[in-house]
């Protein structure tokens, strides 16, 4: 605490009332907020992840597709030959 309190006495205090402002300004924004905005936050996590999921299902599709026509033109240019 004694570093926080030497850094916070080297700043210009013009910069410090603006910074302390914009705290508050967040703290009153948050505290506006309705309760089920908070209650509902375990939501995005879990969207995320199922996004996630789905992403990486497709794009596994894709590679294997990708994966299957290569050893489709392999085996054409062995019948060429």
């Amino acid at each position: 605490m004694p570093l926080m309190t030497k850094l916070l006495a080297q700043i210009d205090p013009d910069a410090l009332a603006k910074m302390q402002q914009q705290i508050l300004e967040i703290h009153e924004r948050v505290a506006e907020q309705p309760l089920w905005a908070f209650k509902l936050m375990w939501l995005l996590p879990l969207l995320l992840v199922v996004a996630v999921f789905i992403l990486f299902q497709r794009q596994k599709k894709i590679a294997q597709n990708q994966v299957g026509l290569a050893k489709l033109l392999d085996q054409l240019i062995d019948r060429s030959k």
